[in-house]
């Protein structure tokens, strides 16, 4: 899970030096799979629903491969540079 206020996520320290709390949003990272098993997850889905978020307080998933859209650096799966 990536999600800064953890201890054990890379960008904790600048997470606990800038910030005084946490949100819900966060993020997890899965082991490749074929595009037929992550849509038969996502199929099964009970309390999140699909879609992004507006601003609401829903538990949301999306799919997302994010490496196409890394200008700043390369993208590191384990969440690690």
């Amino acid at each position: 899970m990536l999600h800064p206020a953890l201890e054990t996520d890379p960008g904790h320290a600048i997470w606990k030096r800038d910030f005084t709390g946490a949100s819900g949003l966060f993020s997890i990272v899965l082991k490749p799979a074929p595009q037929k098993s992550v849509d038969a997850l996502l199929d099964t889905l009970k309390l999140f629903g699909m879609g992004y978020s507006w601003g609401g307080f829903e538990s949301l998933a999306i799919p997302f491969d994010c490496a196409t859209y890394r200008t700043a650096s390369t993208w590191a799966p384990a969440g690690r540079p």
